[in-house]
Formats: structure tokens, C-alpha cells, sequence
């Protein structure tokens, strides 16, 4: 020990690892407290504080939740801010360090409810330049009444449509690099489900189901392919769905989406060489209207109860995640299947 360590005083108690939140103070080398002269006068500085990782919880809402009984489902008021930050800037677009998408022009289809509204608004937020399409035509005319700044701004178009019709792709992209003067980005979001035993799925209902998650988002890449070729960071987004792991009493719809995922793949691999990549997002449960008219909610809220998060997702953090992989900072991402689903498919 010698002469070396004479003067150090007692050693001082080993922190507890776990996460620092106030940076480490500098002492100069002189010590603190041992009660030498460098700390005559001197207020105590304070010690970094620690907390433990066992000491974290996930805060007051979510245990007033356990108190309740209902893990699965925290107080509403206490969703993520995602919504309300949405609404707030949507119509005042920043710097492109969240998303990535600034000045993007991004074709996005199913666009008018769930997911796909809260995907045209996180676009809006990070400055994208949006045409959106769905097969409801009041609900395009809501997304306009919604974001009416990035409409007035020409940062958002509409355009109904029903995407199993004839040429209905051709016409869609040829809006789309019209309005928006070109097409970096491409979101295949719409979709239909139908539930029924496998004896009660009726070859029309299996046609149906595969024309609009399956048919039509290889049309539209095909359509789009060359608007998007050589696009500096050009890219293709399929919303699939978990139900590519196999679900009972929905065969036509788990079909879909494995054959979306596999056509994610392909076209990662037809289209990089071109510099457009391709992924996936698959979403577990989500709280959007789908799930009542699936019947689903029942089981869905059961079901989350015991995931790793214990709760649905919201559909901001999906559309979330399908900016991420549509901006720069996924620019070495292709071909990937992103399971935004609470923990459920745990690879």
C-alpha cells in the first residue's frame, strides 16, 4: 500500500451500478471531505446519484394501473404524447432530425383511418410531402379538414381511390409524382381482414382479401419502381402484420401478409441494386378501430396483458417506426421484417 496511498483517506464505498443522471463532479485531484486544506471553506459538492435498475418502474400511471387490476390498459389520459405532438407541429415542419424525411415525397395508401392516419401525420411532423389514398373517400376529405395547414402548404394531396380497380396503381403513382414532383417513398397500408373457419372461408372472400393485401402492393411497386430508381435513400414500406407467425380462423388474411413479407424480400433484393430498399413493419395488437371490427379486443387486451410491455400499442408508434425506416437513418436497413408488437414474436 506505501507512501503512495498514505494520504487518500478511507475508501470510498463502491456505487451501486446502475444508471448515472448528473455527470461525475471533478475534484482536482484533491479529495472531497477528508477535511484537508484544498476543502477549507468549501461547500460539499454533491455525488453523482445513481439509481439502480432494479429501482426503475414504469412511474405512478401504470402502478395506479396494477392497483386497478387492468395492467393491459393504463389510464387514457395517460397515452404517449405522440398524438398530441402530431396535432401540435404537423403544420410546422423542422429539421429532419427525428424522421429523416424532410422534403420526402412519400406515396402512403390506407391512409384514412388507424395507422394510416397517424403515418400521414408523423410524415407531416418530420416535413415529408404527402399523397394519401384510401377507398373512402369521406375519410381522404377528413385528412384534408385535419391537416388543413399542409394542405394550403401543397405538403398534402389526396386522391380516393380503390386500389383492386383496373389501372387504379398506374393512375395512383402518376398523381402522386405529379403533385408532389417526384416519389421517394412508398407505403403499402391499406388492407382487409376476414375472419372464418377455414370450412367457411368462401373463395370470394380468400380473392378479395389477397387482391387488396397482396395484389395491389405488388402493382404499386411495380408502378413505382421507376420513379423511385436512383432517388437518393428511395424506399418501400409494407405494413404486414404479426399474423405472419399463423393465426386460426383467418387463413386468407395470415396468406397475405406472409406473401407481403416474402414480397418485401424480393424486392430488397430486385430493387437495391437500383438504390431503393424495401422492409417491413409488422404491428401486433393495436388500438385502432380494426380491432373492434375484427372482433378482436377482447382477446387482443387479454393477450397484451401478458407481454413484456403489458399493453396494445398505439398507432403513432407504428407509424413511428415506418418513418425511421423510411428516412436516412435506416439508409443500410433493406429487407427486414420490424415486429413493432409489444414483445409478442420475440425472435
Amino acid at each position: 500500500m506505501g507512501g503512495r496511498d498514505a494520504g487518500r483517506g478511507a475508501a470510498t464505498p463502491q456505487r451501486p451500478r446502475g444508471v448515472l443522471l448528473a455527470p461525475p463532479v471533478q475534484d482536482g485531484g484533491a479529495g472531497i471531505g477528508l477535511g484537508g486544506a484544498a476543502d477549507a471553506g468549501r461547500r460539499a459538492r454533491p455525488r453523482p446519484r445513481h439509481v439502480r435498475f432494479d429501482q426503475l418502474d414504469a412511474g405512478p400511471p401504470a402502478r395506479r394501473a396494477r392497483r386497478r387490476g387492468d395492467p393491459a390498459r393504463p389510464a387514457g389520459r395517460h397515452r404517449p404524447r405522440l398524438a398530441a405532438r402530431q396535432r401540435r407541429t404537423a403544420a410546422a415542419p423542422g429539421p429532419c432530425r427525428g424522421g429523416g424525411v424532410n422534403g420526402r415525397r412519400v406515396l402512403v395508401t390506407g391512409a384514412a383511418g388507424g395507422i394510416g392516419t397517424s403515418l400521414v401525420a408523423e410524415l407531416l411532423l418530420h416535413g415529408a410531402r404527402v399523397l394519401a389514398t384510401d377507398v373512402d373517400e369521406a375519410g381522404c376529405r377528413r385528412l384534408e379538414r385535419r391537416f388543413g395547414d399542409p394542405v394550403a402548404d401543397d405538403r398534402l394531396h389526396t386522391m380516393p381511390l380503390d386500389l383492386t380497380g383496373g389501372g387504379a396503381p398506374r393512375r395512383l403513382v402518376a398523381r402522386a409524382v405529379e403533385r408532389l414532383g417526384g416519389l421517394d417513398g412508398l407505403v403499402n397500408n391499406a388492407g382487409v381482414e376476414h375472419r372464418a373457419p377455414l370450412g367457411e372461408h368462401r373463395t370470394a372472400d380468400w380473392t378479395r382479401v389477397l387482391e387488396v393485401n397482396l395484389a395491389a402492393p405488388f402493382r404499386l411497386a411495380r408502378e413505382a419502381a421507376p420513379a423511385l430508381a436512383g432517388r437518393p435513400g428511395a424506399a418501400v414500406v409494407n405494413v404486414c402484420s404479426i399474423a405472419v407467425t399463423g393465426f386460426a380462423g383467418q387463413a386468407a388474411y395470415d396468406a397475405s401478409k406472409g406473401g407481403l413479407l416474402s414480397l418485401t424480400r424480393s424486392l430488397a433484393v430486385e430493387l437495391g441494386p437500383l438504390g431503393v430498399r424495401a422492409n417491413a413493419v409488422c404491428p401486433g395488437f393495436i388500438d385502432t378501430p380494426m380491432l373492434d371490427e375484427s372482433g378482436l379486443r377482447g382477446l387482443a387486451e387479454k393477450t397484451a396483458a401478458r407481454l413484456p410491455l403489458g399493453r396494445c400499442g398505439y398507432p403513432e408508434e407504428v407509424a413511428a417506426a415506418v418513418v425511421w425506416l423510411l428516412g436516412t437513418g435506416a439508409g443500410y436497413v433493406t429487407g427486414q421484417a420490424l415486429f413493432v408488437d409489444g414483445g409478442m414474436v420475440r425472435a
